[in-house]
């Protein structure tokens, strides 16, 4: 996924099917959100996202040999969002600006769980990140879906939390889109590789 397939590869054009697909289902579960705290809306679509990126880092690797994972279970060394997102990353299924924006993510859920009182996405530095977040959403062909779904809604909302759901849902879609097309690692080569 790290690499930029040519525009005439019909991979590119199933992907990019059901990016656009993606992009719906995601609107469908951040529009949930419309109405509810701040708080709700960023600390369920993190984990939601948590949630994608563990499930794509299991499906690229080889299965686990027992049923308790000691690599990627919450007590383990890759068991936190953080290092997930990287090692989803050095393990191709994510593109960089997805890391870059599902940090940020982090850095909000983590500010949002850690210090309920007062915490809205209108304040500093949350509101910096959301609108970096929305300005990485921008650039996608389809943000105007999401800005659709959230303009017919009938709830006030502010700046913040809906560049905050446009963001989210652009980065559940990507994930969603990964969830399709990533695949697990080479099986055949570990087992036939000779040592001296």
């Amino acid at each position: 996924m790290t690499d930029s397939p040519k525009s005439d590869d019909p991979a590119v054009a199933m992907a990019t099917q059901r990016l656009k697909e993606a992009v719906h289902t995601a609107a469908t579960f951040m529009t949930t959100f419309l109405g509810q705290p701040d708080h709700v809306a960023v600390i369920v679509a993190t984990s939601k996202m948590d949630e994608l990126v563990g499930f794509l880092v299991r499906q690229r690797l080889l299965p686990c040999s027992s049923k308790k994972d000691d690599l990627l279970d919450s007590e383990r060394g890759l068991g936190t969002f953080s290092n997930r997102i990287d090692l989803a990353f050095r393990l191709g299924v994510i593109d960089s600006s997805l890391v870059r924006a599902l940090h940020l993510f982090r850095k909000i859920r983590n500010d949002f769980a850690h210090a309920y009182e007062g915490q809205n996405l209108n304040v500093s530095p949350h509101r910096d990140r959301v609108e970096e977040l929305e300005n990485q959403a921008r650039t996608h062909p389809n943000v105007e879906v999401i800005r659709n779904a959230i303009s017919t809604a009938p709830i006030t909302l502010t700046d913040e939390k809906k560049s905050f759901i446009i963001a989210a849902t652009y980065a559940l879609a990507k994930l969603e889109t990964a969830k399709l097309l990533v695949r697990q690692v080479d099986t055949f080569s570990a087992p036939h590789i000779t040592f001296p």
